[in-house]
């Protein structure tokens, strides 16, 4: 019973991490796109939501999901191939940006993710 619960744990665990950094990911698309790798770009352009007056066309959750996830599972046991992240140029500002954004999205009623 305790192995199945720690099981379960786990791949919730998992599936709110994975919901998180998807939305983690679409925002800096958005906000600062100079940020991910190309090849990590290239890989969520491949499935795109349609543009609006307001917003351009972003990735898909379930494209920018699967993008994570297809990262992770190929690097397993091993440094990844493809980060999505270029670490070298991100700030404490940018991370700023998307608390504040979170922040935001929530004290307007909004799902943040």
């Amino acid at each position: 019973r305790q192995d199945r619960s720690a099981e379960s744990f786990s791949d919730n665990s998992r599936a709110m991490y994975v919901s998180s950094m998807s939305a983690f990911m679409r925002f800096i698309y958005q906000h600062k796109p100079n940020l991910l790798t190309p090849e990590f770009k290239a890989m969520i352009e491949r499935q795109l939501e349609p543009a609006s007056d307001d917003c351009p066309p972003l990735p898909t959750k379930k494209g920018t999901r699967a993008a994570l996830l297809e990262i992770w599972l190929e690097s397993t046991g091993t440094a990844p191939r493809i980060h999505p992240i270029k670490f070298d140029e991100f700030t404490s500002e940018d991370f700023l940006m998307w608390i504040k954004h979170l922040q935001e999205t929530t004290e307007n009623g909004l799902a943040s993710y």
